[in-house]
């Protein structure tokens, strides 16, 4: 919805919530350039100009040559400054009915609201410019809006808390509210909450607040179908701490929680150039992780659960492909598993830099340099690649037992290790490629190099376990 106000206004509005997080502190105009994305300071600081002469509005902003500082005041609400942007804009009062589901079609909507049907048909050809197809709003002149429920509301809640996240309540009192939400979702979640820019961050607090206000006011009661997507379902999974005090449904609830989960695949597809190469490396990390050797399934999945329509030929799959390679090259095993072994090298203040002049090396060498070069993956890429496969690596020091129905020899191990002191720290999963720190499998299993696994005989002798026992005892310690 931002892209239907001028470069200038969409500053402002994102600039104030900036101001907002960080109200009273004094912020360098440097630093709020870089965090807007706007690399002209001349126009920043005539947005700061004129949002400080605005009147009545319960802020104050204060500013330099080098720093801008605002201070809100109790009652000071969005609202406001929302109808100054967007006041009589008839896109935006037509998508607030659509998404309270009071438009049936558009002839009835402008006989009862005194608009021509001509400026309504206009009004949502401008709003279908900036949306992909799955969203997009058809109408015939006498007809009822086409489609399920949700094609439609799913449309404009997506938007929604751009133009009125916070209608219903102050602004102050819901961000204040989420904060203690958000530590709880950065601590439950910290590695890949760290993951998300500034943006992404403010948008899990929006719309955890708009399924607050639909859940109360306006329910959806159609659900869209499963949807598994591990770069956000850790954060959907704290959806409950946000409904405390809401009296709905177990029901609702779940139906809310695969919205926000849709909304987040959603608004990584509408926002491909900004978000989508994140979560393809997310994804390409997992995939990986399974051992995954065919880029094409895993595409055809994504594009299902995405509406995108990336084919076998786009880049992103030669990209994969190299990171396959990145991820199975002896160099990057070896890297990974120096910084795992040596806690004081991994957390040093040099680490970036030890690590950069490794990749350095070895990138200049690397037998398909070329390629890297080509699809734009480069040192700086790969030096983040190993950080961040690192820092999977440490998160826990749970171990995993890699069990298969039948396969007896899986199910003696598991009970000679699970009835050691150990068995607190050891979690059985049918499947070995769920997500895991340490695998335990058999030669007939590949897995990536990096991992550190336990290769064992089908009929492991009681002294071969004992081994495995002190290695885990050690990883644990």
């Amino acid at each position: 919805m931002q892209k239907l106000l001028k470069k200038q206004d969409q500053l402002a509005l994102e600039l104030l919530a900036l101001l907002y997080l960080y109200n009273g502190e004094s912020l360098s105009i440097v630093w709020c350039m870089d965090t807007l994305g706007e690399t002209n300071r001349r126009l920043l600081v005539a947005i700061i100009e004129n949002l400080s002469n605005k009147r009545n509005m319960n802020f104050h902003i204060q500013y330099s040559k080098k720093n801008v500082k605002a201070i809100f005041f109790d009652e000071f609400s969005l609202d406001d400054i929302y109808h100054d942007y967007y006041k009589n804009s008839v896109e935006i009062i037509l998508l607030d009915r659509i998404f309270e589901g009071k438009v049936k079609n558009l002839v009835e909507y402008s006989t009862t609201h005194f608009y021509s049907y001509s400026t309504l048909y206009r009004k949502i050809q401008k709003l279908n410019l900036y949306f992909s197809s799955d969203f997009k709003i058809t109408v015939g002149k006498n007809k009822n809006i086409p489609g399920k429920e949700h094609s439609i509301r799913c449309y404009y809640a997506s938007l929604y808390n751009v133009l009125y996240g916070n209608r219903k309540m102050k602004f102050q009192k819901e961000i204040k509210k989420s904060e203690k939400y958000l530590k709880s979702i950065q601590i439950n979640s910290e590695y890949l909450y760290s993951k998300l820019t500034f943006s992404e961050q403010i948008s899990v607090i929006y719309y955890f607040t708009i399924s607050r206000l639909r859940m109360e006011e306006y329910p959806i009661k159609l659900r869209p179908s499963s949807l598994k997507n591990s770069m956000f379902e850790e954060i959907v999974d704290n959806f409950d701490c946000f409904t405390e005090g809401l009296e709905v449904t177990k029901k609702q609830k779940k139906i809310e929680r695969n919205w926000l989960l849709f909304y987040f695949l959603t608004i990584m597809q509408l926002n491909q150039k900004d978000n989508l190469s994140g979560y393809f490396n997310q994804k390409i990390f997992e995939s990986l992780y399974k051992n995954e050797s065919k880029p094409a399934e895993w595409l055809t999945h994504f594009n299902q659960c995405v509406g995108s329509n990336f084919s076998e030929s786009e880049q992103t799959v030669m990209e994969f492909r190299l990171y396959q390679k990145i991820y199975q090259h002896v160099y990057f095993s070896k890297v990974v598993e120096s910084l795992y072994q040596n806690p004081e090298k991994r957390e040093a203040s040099g680490r970036v830099k030890s690590v950069t002049y490794k990749v350095q090396s070895w990138y200049e060498n690397a037998p398909f340099k070329k390629q890297l070069i080509h699809h734009g993956i480069t040192i700086d890429v790969i030096v983040d690649l190993v950080l961040e496969h690192t820092d999977f690596l440490k998160r826990s020091k749970k171990i995993y037992i890699g069990t298969k129905k039948g396969r007896h020899w899986d199910q003696y191990l598991a009970k000679q290790l699970l009835t050691t002191e150990l068995a607190e720290q050891i979690t059985v999963v049918e499947n070995w490629g769920k997500t895991t720190d340490f695998v335990i499998v058999d030669q007939k299993i590949p897995v990536l190099p990096a991992y550190k696994t336990f290769i064992i005989s089908k009929n492991p002798s009681l002294k071969e376990l004992e081994n495995i026992q002190k290695e885990l005892q050690k990883l644990l310690a």
